[in-house]
């Protein structure tokens, strides 16, 4: 039976306090003019947005389709016998689309694909069964008390002979079977982004998830593939495990016409009002608490872009409006440093897929919210104040991950007011209104969103400190 125990929780920092951000210098545009281009550019909202490759005004932000990643590179991996100065007898040549050769392999799905040589002259085995190349991935969880072990599940493996002396011709005498001098094979097969894993009741597809190692965490995501020469009952088997990453590809929908419109056109965006369909608007909720000796109640309607779903690097903005009769509370609680918003990333994770009842959880402040106020006067009005806000996320982040022994989930949280003079009387960590949200790593068709405010000091965590390097960045599976 596997040790049980409970996981550790990472609690997230006191929520600092944010500086003042300087409107942007835009201008708001108007409804009828918006919807006036809408129909003679985009005459239909589902018809992607056209590709614009001249140069754009000043102000304006480049239209894309999608992501676009560099060029495919070759890494070359080697099996000597003998010493450094020794020649290698088998070289794997693998291409993906890492950043450069000297960078681990990446993947994001598509095709490996690469070239296998052996090289017998070179002094290699006399004696080759079969070359077998082996994608693996391995989730592996970790524990430091009550003695040190590890569980380690394989919910990938594939193998995929290169070359195989049964398999070659059986009209052939042994002796003609045999290999010898120099070959060179190439191989290409699909990387899998779906699985199947046992589990009650019978097997269940899931996406595999993506290279997880994060230090102060006590599970990891591993991938990597194997180059193995079988030499026969009477010599071990040469291995040549190199460690590969995986990142899925994970792209939002488009955002709204209107909202392609202003970020091409590099004017405002629009909030609910204009672009109600740009906007998903949770359910209001209401902050009690005492101001300055007084009891004063502020209404809160947050609206997030849509969809709901953002890719790292980018932002997530944000649409605040508060209400109340005191005119004094929204004055001070309408400041952009006192207003807090989070992105909040929640890790659930478990030790044995055969019992998921019980599982580790672990939950992280990724970012908190910049917030400015706009300059149209009709925002601010009598017992309202609009704010526009932006939660920058990390380009090195998580993305949103769903596999049975492995969820990473997202939730951007408004929390009670941060003031001197306010007192809500809860937990300052508790969240007052949330929407679940999904972290992408592809752009989707169109503009890029384009970020009004500077992104916050990075957001550090006491326990990963403490944790570093406890977690190695890289173990051999095989």
């Amino acid at each position: 039976m596997d040790p049980q125990y409970s996981g550790p929780s990472r609690r997230s920092r006191p929520q600092s306090q944010q500086p003042q951000v300087p409107p942007p210098l835009y201008v708001r545009p108007n409804a009828d003019a918006l919807m006036e281009e809408f129909d003679i550019e985009l005459e239909d909202e589902d018809q992607p947005p056209p590709l614009y490759s001249t140069v754009f005004n000043a102000g304006r932000v480049p239209i894309q389709l999608g992501s676009r990643r560099a060029a495919p590179v070759t890494h070359e991996f080697y099996i000597k016998t003998g010493g450094k100065a020794s020649k290698p007898w088998a070289t794997l040549r693998l291409i993906s689309q890492a950043e450069s050769s000297d960078k681990a392999p990446r993947f994001f799905g598509g095709q490996v694909s690469g070239f296998v040589d052996i090289m017998l002259d070179n002094g290699g085995p006399q004696s080759v069964q079969a070359v077998t190349l082996i994608l693996r991935g391995k989730i592996i969880s970790t524990a430091s008390f009550q003695g040190n072990y590890s569980i380690q599940y394989t919910f990938l493996d594939e193998q995929h002979v290169i070359w195989a002396k049964s398999s070659s011709s059986s009209t052939a005498p042994p002796s003609a079977r045999k290999l010898e001098g120099n070959h060179s094979w190439p191989f290409s097969f699909p990387f899998p982004t779906q699985t199947e894993v046992r589990v009650r009741g019978g097997m269940q597809s899931y996406p595999i998830p993506q290279t997880f190692l994060e230090r102060g965490t006590n599970i990891s995501v591993q991938y990597e593939i194997a180059l193995k020469v079988s030499h026969g009952f009477l010599r071990a088997d040469s291995k040549l495990p190199i460690n590969i990453t995986y990142s899925p590809d994970i792209m939002p929908t488009p955002m709204s016409a209107i909202r392609q419109i202003a970020y091409r056109d590099g004017i405002a965006v629009p909030g609910p009002e204009i672009d109600f369909e740009g906007w998903h608007t949770i359910s209001p909720a209401t902050i009690s608490g005492q101001l300055l000796q007084r009891a004063v109640e502020i209404t809160c309607v947050l609206s997030l872009a849509k969809p709901l779903i953002y890719t790292r690097g980018t932002i997530i903005p944000l649409h605040l409006i508060l209400g109340s009769n005191d005119t004094q509370a929204l004055d001070i609680l309408s400041s952009v440093k006192v207003v807090q918003v989070r992105l909040m990333q929640t890790l659930e994770y478990f030790q044995d897929p055969k019992n998921v009842a019980g599982g580790l959880e672990e939950s992280e402040v990724i970012t908190q919210a910049q917030w400015w106020i706009p300059q149209d006067p009709s925002a601010q009005s009598t017992g309202k104040r609009t704010l526009f806000g932006e939660l920058h996320l990390p380009k090195d982040m998580q993305p949103s991950c769903s596999f049975l022994l492995l969820n990473i989930e997202y939730t951007v949280e408004l929390i009670p007011f941060i003031s001197p003079v306010f007192d809500s009387g809860q937990r300052p960590d508790h969240p007052v209104l949330s929407c679940r949200v999904k972290i992408g790593t592809v752009n989707a068709a169109g503009p890029i969103p384009k970020a009004v405010t500077s992104p916050p000091p990075r957001i550090k965590n006491a326990l990963l400190e403490r944790r570093a390097g406890e977690l190695s960045g890289s173990s051999q599976l095989l």
